[in-house]
């Protein structure tokens, strides 16, 4: 299939919220797999170097439709940064759901998921909760957020909180909620149960999150026996910003969603 597609700016809500996306609809009759992206922290619906568009429109070629979308308090999407908390992106995955679901263009027994970095936390809870989901990506997945928070810390950061209630972060106020919400959270073993495919994607050298992150999924979902695939991309960084690592992450989560979202007889023609 070589055809073209569309691209549809939506929106939708969640908690009352608007939440602003764009839905890539492959030529075609339809229903089509989806597959929802879910973006890393203080990232949007196109991500660095517009990788999630670059993702969105492979799929879109090979006839899977996508629906990339801002978290609120990020992008274009209604709320403010400082309100962010991992249920409410969780929330807000939900919502993305079931907008997706809703459209009569969309095939709701043929659904993905991808999420990077901290998107990639929510994607695992998002998954553990889902019975519908055939397939799932990480890139450079965020499995220990108490962690996480850890590397960021500092006697400045601490002041900031005493004083203000929220930290900066290149500019963003991240609120108290959020920061506390981390210490609670085990995403791996969230979704060490699952029975979706999970293809996990890592740069080697990321200097944001450890490589040991997507080390510790792998080896939950393996331990349990779930079909999971750790590809390392070597000497990439966290959001893949190198030509050609662009193209090693892009191609094998292509491959990933083709092989689990498009019937066997169909592979061969895309």
């Amino acid at each position: 299939m070589s055809g073209s597609a569309e691209e549809i700016p939506v929106v939708f809500r969640s908690a009352g919220q608007q939440i602003v996306g764009i839905w890539h609809r492959p030529d075609g009759e339809g229903p089509f797999p989806a597959v929802v992206f879910l973006h890393g922290f203080t990232g949007n619906k196109a991500e660095s170097h517009r990788i999630f568009v670059q993702q969105a429109r492979r799929l879109a070629r090979i006839g899977i439709a996508s629906l990339r979308f801002d978290f609120r308090g990020s992008g274009d999407s209604e709320g403010e940064f400082r309100d962010m908390t991992i249920s409410g992106e969780i929330a807000d995955a939900r919502a993305a759901f079931s907008w997706v679901v809703s459209r009569q263009d969309a095939d709701p027994n043929r659904l993905g998921l991808l999420g990077m970095s901290l998107g990639g936390l929510v994607a695992a809870y998002t998954a553990a909760e889902r019975q519908d989901l055939r397939a799932l990506v990480l890139w450079n997945p965020v499995a220990d957020a108490a962690a996480a928070r850890e590397r960021r810390r500092t006697a400045t950061s601490d002041a900031e909180l005493r004083e203000f209630g929220v930290v900066n972060n290149a500019g963003y106020a991240v609120g108290l909620n959020f920061l506390a919400e981390l210490d609670r959270l085990d995403p791996v073993s969230a979704l060490a149960p699952t029975q979706v495919p999970v293809l996990i994607v890592n740069g080697t050298a990321d200097d944001v999150v450890p490589p040991s992150d997507s080390r510790a999924y792998r080896d939950a979902l393996s331990a349990k026996g779930a079909r999971c695939r750790l590809h390392e991309i070597h000497g990439a960084d966290h959001t893949f910003t190198a030509f050609p690592w662009t193209e090693e992450c892009l191609t094998v989560t292509t491959d990933w969603f083709r092989q689990w979202l498009l019937p066997t007889e169909s592979r061969g023609a895309q």
